[in-house]
């Protein structure tokens, strides 16, 4: 099985936009490991374009992206987001993480 690169779409807690960034070769498994992390979290897996168009991509070879409407969350909320951050990069599949969060 060869590689796929794949970007997921979500929300974490408060609400946060979440664009997630994966390379994998299992992609069900891949796929249901992110979203058993997300719901641990209080967040969800949403649909392809649920979150995309608030975010600007850069680049062509090393691309990211930017968000130009970002928003606060408490403190308690932006550490459970920072916890479920810190969980989805402990998945070696997940290459990058971005969020419309300040």
């Amino acid at each position: 099985m060869s590689d796929k690169k794949i970007t997921y779409e979500g929300y974490g807690p408060g609400g946060a936009a979440l664009l997630i960034e994966a390379v994998t070769s299992e992609l069900n498994k891949t796929t249901a490991n992110i979203r058993m992390i997300l719901n641990q979290s209080g967040g969800s897996l949403g649909e392809n374009g649920c979150v995309s168009w608030m975010f600007e991509k850069k680049g062509t070879e090393n691309v990211t992206y930017t968000v130009s409407n970002k928003i606060d969350l408490d403190d308690a909320t932006k550490k459970k987001l920072d916890s479920l951050i810190i969980n989805l990069k402990e998945n070696v599949d997940v290459q990058n993480i971005y969020t419309n969060v300040k």
